[in-house]
């Protein structure tokens, strides 16, 4: 499975990978959109948490003022930031399962040697080891004992 650094950083050689097996790109621009709104989603989660922590503190110095209107206010403003939190961490962790099935699925990195070819039939022949053997026979399948 490849790093989502590099989709990253060097979505290009992923891409030329594809190029060579003849896959479509598809699956990398979607990886790619998925992480860039994940990434988004946990932004904007810090940023609440941050406005959220923010606002507990405005709580402690309002109490001690005595203003229990501001109080209020406060507790009202740090209950929606916590809703908005939960529903975007859900969002955010959809993102993220979508983007890592989906980049399991995308194959790693062909070796410059690893011949091109539509499939194993037609790849080219750099070498081979040892000589074919000729059996007198026709060889049979193993008998499964279940």
């Amino acid at each position: 499975m490849l790093d989502i650094s590099m989709f990253r950083e060097h979505s290009e050689v992923i891409r030329a990978d594809h190029d060579r097996r003849g896959l479509s790109h598809e699956a990398i621009d979607e990886v790619i959109r998925l992480d860039e709104e994940w990434r988004k989603a946990r932004y904007e989660v810090d940023q609440l948490r941050k406005a959220r922590n923010d606002a507990a503190r405005g709580i402690a110095g309002a109490k001690k003022a005595g203003d229990s209107e501001a109080v209020d206010k406060i507790l009202a403003e740090v209950a929606d930031i916590g809703s908005r939190i939960d529903e975007l961490s859900e969002l955010s962790d959809d993102y993220l399962a979508k983007r890592d099935v989906l980049r399991m699925s995308i194959p790693n990195i062909l070796h410059d040697a690893v011949p091109i070819g539509e499939d194993d039939q037609k790849n080219t022949l750099h070498s081979m080891h040892g000589e074919k053997i000729e059996l007198g026979f026709e060889p049979q399948e193993p008998q499964r004992s279940d």
